[in-house]
């Protein structure tokens, strides 16, 4: 996983894309960045532009991305999600067209956000339990995401650069597993065998819950307390 100067650099490159109303994938955010001069490698851009579809971070000031999988190299079958608007085609997708006229917006040097005071911390929140006891403490991280431990991932049988989905299931539980419905969203296990998913998938928006975590078969289900 990235540090956080070059999540927020990854950040700014998408929100450029988006400004200009252009499509893209995220190999092009990558290949802009390195454009810069920055050192990055292609599965923490992707990483980073996954989490901001799945945690609905990719818009502009007014339309909403969606994105569709299209072969963009059809000599060697390579297919890749493109992020597009509404009203674009994603099939006239260019996987060149950055590359080759970059517009003068996403073009742009990406400039770091200047630091921010971090928020004190709420001394109310309850820290999210794992259970049965002893398994540990799951937390939310730096950006709200519920966090998933390599123990529990890893007895669902996930391991690092796995694609998982998660979904809301008949009892109400958040449900996370290799199979997929058109409306789940898609995670990837991070290097650190680490899931973090948008605990807003439960309706919640607190930094922190109460939950019962367990494993059964190969789905993690997480139910608030």
């Amino acid at each position: 996983m990235c540090n956080d100067v070059l999540r927020d650099k990854i950040i700014a490159k998408v929100n450029a894309l988006t400004a200009a109303n252009v499509m893209f994938t995220a190999w092009d955010v990558t290949r802009l960045l390195r454009q810069d001069g920055e050192y990055v490698k292609h599965y923490e851009t992707k990483e980073v532009v996954e989490e901001l579809f799945n945690d609905e971070d990719i818009r502009n000031a007014s339309e909403e991305y969606f994105r569709t999988s299209i072969c963009v190299d059809p000599n060697k079958g390579v297919y890749a999600y493109v992020y597009h608007r509404a009203v674009d085609d994603p099939y006239t997708y260019d996987p060149n067209g950055l590359t080759i006229t970059p517009t003068a917006v996403v073009n742009q040097p990406t400039v770091t956000p200047s630091p921010v005071a971090p928020t004190p911390a709420v001394s109310t929140l309850t820290p999210i339990n794992v259970t049965p006891a002893g398994d540990g403490v799951l937390h939310t991280d730096t950006r709200g995401r519920l966090l998933i431990p390599k123990k529990i991932v890893n007895e669902a049988g996930f391991k690092v650069g796995d694609v998982v989905y998660a979904y809301i299931g008949m009892g109400g539980d958040l449900c996370v597993s290799k199979y997929a419905n058109p409306q789940d969203r898609s995670y990837i296990v991070d290097k650190y065998d680490d899931l973090r998913i948008k605990p807003s998938l439960l309706g919640m928006n607190e930094t922190a819950f109460t939950a019962t975590v367990f494993v059964a078969g190969n789905v993690i289900f997480v139910r608030p307390a």
